[in-house]
């Protein structure tokens, strides 16, 4: 399994430690992608990866470019809380002011490279064509910090409260935030897997769908995810009162179909696709 290593994967960090888990008989090993979902698609695709926790975007466009994977459910059923962000020094102070800025993302595909034209279409900027937004890939957030502050890129869209430390220490400024659309995280897996496999990916998906909502109500949830990420409580406290992790084994047509609405209607994918498409044979597709 791979996920980006920042606090909406808390559960699957505490899951080998439940005995609920361990009667699943089931071994998981984790791999952490820093680079995002376009390093997650890239490892799917590869074969490095047999399940992603990866953003619906992403993962809808990768599979509407052919990548031979499906979408089985919602991991995280909320919107994703994009932060825009400019060096701490930039005269950037409005996102109305990003037109022809320079925007910082991981690599194409990724959730900052196709949010760049969400957060554009949300300005006005654009109508049916992207070909004015100007990118440098910067491979991770690392990356994204280093681009802004050595002047090679204007902006960086990543999720707001993973930046927040960077935003504290005035590396970055937060000039607005641009939500998501859709659901947040999706489960993404490769095809060709095995019978026994496929049936140990419905069994991790029921059991995560209960662990999950369940660990978000512990009383200890805000101090175990403050530890573990360098957030503060506070912060971690706002941040669950906005995040809810599904708890449903459904995947919803209408929010599949308005993904790849708006990701046809900018240009990033050739061909609206239909839902059943993009879900694997075992998801329970709902309207």
């Amino acid at each position: 399994m791979g996920g980006v290593p920042e606090h909406f994967n808390m559960p699957w960090w505490l899951a080998p430690k439940q005995p609920s888990f361990t009667e699943l008989g089931i071994e998981i090993v984790w791999h952490e992608c820093p680079g995002g979902t376009g390093e997650m698609m890239q490892k799917l695709t590869a074969g490095a990866l047999d399940i992603a926790l990866s953003l619906t975007e992403g993962t809808v466009a990768a599979i509407a470019k052919g990548a031979p994977l499906r979408i089985l459910q919602c991991y995280v059923a909320s919107p994703l809380q994009w932060g825009i962000h400019v060096a701490a020094n930039s005269a950037y102070q409005h996102p109305q002011e990003l037109r022809q800025a320079r925007f910082a993302i991981s690599r194409l595909g990724s959730g900052s490279h196709l949010m760049s034209f969400v957060e554009a279409q949300r300005q006005g900027w654009l109508q049916a064509s992207h070909a004015e937004l100007s990118f440098v890939t910067v491979g991770n957030i690392q990356g994204g910090i280093d681009a802004l502050s050595e002047d090679r890129a204007d902006v960086f869209l990543w999720e707001r409260f993973t930046t927040q430390p960077w935003v504290d220490q005035g590396v970055f400024r937060r000039i607005g935030i641009c939500p998501t659309p859709w659901p947040a995280f999706v489960w993404a897996v490769r095809e060709g897997l095995g019978e026994a496999q496929q049936q140990a990916v419905l069994r991790l998906a029921h059991w995560m769908n209960r662990f999950a909502p369940a660990f978000q109500k512990q009383s200890d949830a805000v101090q175990q995810i403050a530890q573990r990420c360098q957030l503060e409580a506070k912060q971690v406290e706002q941040w669950l009162d906005i995040t809810s992790w599904n708890d449903q084994f459904q995947l919803s047509r209408s929010m599949l179909g308005n993904t790849v609405q708006t990701l046809h209607q900018l240009g990033i994918i050739d061909t609206a696709v239909e839902a059943s498409t993009l879900a694997m044979p075992q998801a329970q597709l709902v309207e």
